[in-house]
């Protein structure tokens, strides 16, 4: 029972959907910048990153598991994971650029550079090391969110708080499933953290 709940929790939060999600929340904001957006341009926003962020990587993902490059969408080995990561920093990176041409907000923006950086640090790590990018993912949506209250002044610990927990939800699941060690989540988290509230300073 505990490892079905495990693996449902693994891919409600798993690393395609988190930024969607990320960018959802950004949108219920109460902040003037946010505001200035028009919704009908929110929900095209959503629809652009939902197509490049989630469609294409998954349809690209289950390309490499039809040429048996990797074995699963949970890309459970180190080696595995390189090119989908790279696959999935460009089209983040890309998406930047898109939402930077048409003035999109930096509040929104920055959510998809920094994801790009963060996959980028996960790359790096992943030569040597494994570390779980479900926890990065939610470091990062977690960082992000902590970074937006201080730089805009808003009151959401509400938010922040609850991040956490699913964040803890997550961890717990990565390792029953054994997916991985404790410290590839801690790090995993500390890193996806640390890289978007870095990102969402410095823009």
């Amino acid at each position: 029972m505990e490892d079905r709940v495990a693996r449902i929790i693994s891919y409600v939060f798993h690393p395609l959907f988190v930024p969607l999600y990320s960018l959802a929340l950004i949108f219920q904001l109460e902040t003037l910048t946010v505001y200035l957006i028009p919704d009908k341009a929110k929900w095209l926003i959503m629809g652009m990153a939902l197509t490049a962020t989630i469609v294409l990587p998954f349809l690209l993902i289950n390309l490499f598991i039809r040429k048996g490059l990797i074995k699963s969408l949970q890309m459970e080995s180190r080696e595995e994971r390189i090119y989908p990561y790279l696959l999935m920093m460009l089209v983040y990176y890309v998406m930047y650029l898109l939402f930077s041409t048409i003035k999109l907000p930096v509040i929104a923006g920055g959510m998809f550079l920094g994801t790009s950086v963060v996959i980028l640090a996960v790359v790096v790590i992943n030569f040597w090391w494994k570390v779980s990018i479900h926890a990065a993912a939610m470091g990062g949506m977690t960082g992000a969110f902590t970074a937006i209250a201080i730089r805009y002044e808003l009151d959401i610990i509400l938010l922040i708080s609850l991040l956490i927990f699913c964040s803890g939800l997550v961890g717990f699941a990565r390792l029953k499933l054994n997916a991985h060690k404790p410290t590839q989540v801690y790090v995993g988290f500390l890193v996806g953290m640390i890289g978007l509230m870095l990102v969402y300073f410095l823009l």
